[in-house]
């Protein structure tokens, strides 16, 4: 009978060498033979499974607990986690623009104002990344970043042969944070929304370093593209570290022109403001939902003509009312380039008819006037108060007074 060796070794070669080159590999399919086991051999192996199965039986269910609690724990520090940390869920109101084809957003917390009503923007090259320039703002010195490239990495800005930073940007958002102020440039108004992150700090805090070059807190999926959203921590960091205070010198000449200190310390309340015609109007910022256009709109029959049909946003139908009338125009038209303010006031949710968004402004109520000492006809019914600045009156819209109206009173009994 052929040996193992007869049948699998090479051509040509002895057994003693054959053997010595399985023993220099570092495992080898081939198993040395089983020994024959003897009678009395094979009875003390049976005893001693027998043995090992007893003290298997003896396991309680608290100890079977304990190592499934144990495994578990492996099971976690395989994975990389670490059982005593739990996830936070944060919730946050980001205000959305589009900038150069690009989604940006900012938490609208640190949101002061959006104007296109901006000094002249001296140039700042060498300190700070995608910064365009600085300029005065209620007494401080402020630096305008470009928002196309301040999403990048610094190493890509490099890279980027077609940057052009000296742009002057057609409206900035001025953003404050803890004191310290700056400025993002901005194209066109998208929304207001609402997102759910979840964040485990630790492993936030282990990545901190990796990430200096970013300046963004997060990037979600909003529409049909990313949405890049600005973090002002890490921003006002880079501020901070460069331009300190931010202090502003005024010349002497200016400093009668300039509010007084108290009115810069004021800086009112955020309002959404649009353009309905040639009338503005301004809705407080907290009663806004989202900007929204290019929505159907299936219209009603026999009903008010301010109500101009039914609106179906993310399976939640919506009222549409025009106001045009009350500010002494013609009902708008209604096709596909409609854009829609959504308002939320008492458990109500409807959408506004305008015609465009002119942003976010910080309007102080001490600069408001009664409308009914000025104007006539219904306005004062929906707008009680106006401010005049510059020769601009912009039209303060209370929600709560329309949803009050008689006349959509009258028409909810029908």
């Amino acid at each position: 009978m052929a040996k193992k060796f007869d049948k699998i070794s090479p051509k040509n070669i002895s057994e003693e060498k054959f053997n010595q080159l399985v023993d220099a590999l570092p495992s080898s399919v081939i198993e040395p033979s089983k020994p024959v086991t003897t009678a009395p051999e094979k009875k003390e192996k049976i005893d001693k499974v027998k043995v090992k199965k007893s003290k298997k039986k003896k396991f309680n269910k608290k100890e079977n607990q304990k190592i499934s609690k144990i495994e578990t724990r492996e099971d976690v520090r395989n994975l990389g986690g670490d059982p005593k940390i739990e996830e936070t869920e944060i919730t946050s109101e980001v205000f959305v623009y589009e900038c150069g084809g690009i989604l940006f957003g900012i938490p609208v917390a640190y949101v002061t104002e959006i104007t296109n009503d901006y000094g002249t923007i001296s140039p700042l090259k060498g300190f700070l990344r995608s910064c365009i320039g600085t300029t005065e703002y209620r007494g401080k010195l402020l630096p305008i970043f470009q928002s196309q490239e301040s999403y990048l990495k610094i190493d890509e800005i490099k890279k980027d042969k077609n940057n052009n930073l000296g742009k002057i940007p057609s409206a900035i958002i001025t953003i404050n944070y803890k004191g310290i102020m700056f400025a993002l440039t901005m194209e066109t108004h998208v929304g207001i929304v609402s997102i759910k992150s979840k964040r485990n700090y630790k492993n936030a805090e282990a990545f901190e370093d990796e990430n200096r070059s970013d300046l963004l807190k997060d990037i979600v999926w909003y529409g049909e593209q990313n949405l890049f959203i600005f973090s002002p921590e890490k921003i006002s960091l880079l501020v901070f570290s460069e331009l300190k205070n931010q202090i502003a010198v005024e010349a002497e000449e200016d400093i009668d022109s300039k509010s007084s200190e108290e009115e810069i310390i004021d800086l009112g309340q955020d309002y959404m403001v649009a353009k309905i015609k040639n009338s503005t109007i301004a809705i407080e910022i907290t009663k806004v939902l989202e900007v929204i256009e290019g929505s159907d709109v299936t219209p009603l029959y026999k009903v008010a003509d301010f109500i101009r049909g039914l609106i179906s946003l993310r399976g939640q139908v919506l009222s549409c009312i025009d106001l045009s009338k009350y500010l002494g125009h013609e009902l708008t038209v209604i096709d596909e380039r409609n854009k829609f303010i959504v308002i939320s006031v008492s458990g109500v949710d409807f959408a506004l008819c305008i015609d465009r968004v002119l942003g976010i402004q910080s309007i102080r109520q001490s600069s408001f006037q009664d409308s009914t000492k000025v104007f006539q006809n219904d306005i004062p019914d929906y707008f009680p108060n106006f401010r005049e600045k510059e020769g601009e009156v912009t039209l303060i819209f209370k929600p709560d007074s329309f949803l009050k109206s008689a006349e959509l009173q009258e028409y909810k009994k029908n």
